[in-house]
């Protein structure tokens, strides 16, 4: 049997947090929470989607694989 990998958390980045956080409203029907540091968290079930504004070099974007 093969195990198959649990997500926690998914991070996206922008530029935009007010402009994304309102798409985001609309796509999961969910209002969300505002968190310290330019970021928008949506529990989506058991995974939280965590929407980080990474412009103006509030944080530094970390490359992908």
């Amino acid at each position: 049997m093969t195990a198959v990998p649990k997500l926690f958390r998914v991070t996206l980045e922008v530029s935009d947090l007010e402009a994304a956080t309102q798409l985001y409203r609309q796509l999961f029907a969910a209002d969300g929470t505002r968190h310290p540091g330019a970021r928008h968290y949506f529990d989506c079930g058991g995974v939280i989607v965590a929407v980080i504004d990474v412009s103006q070099g509030r944080l530094i974007p970390t490359p992908g694989p």
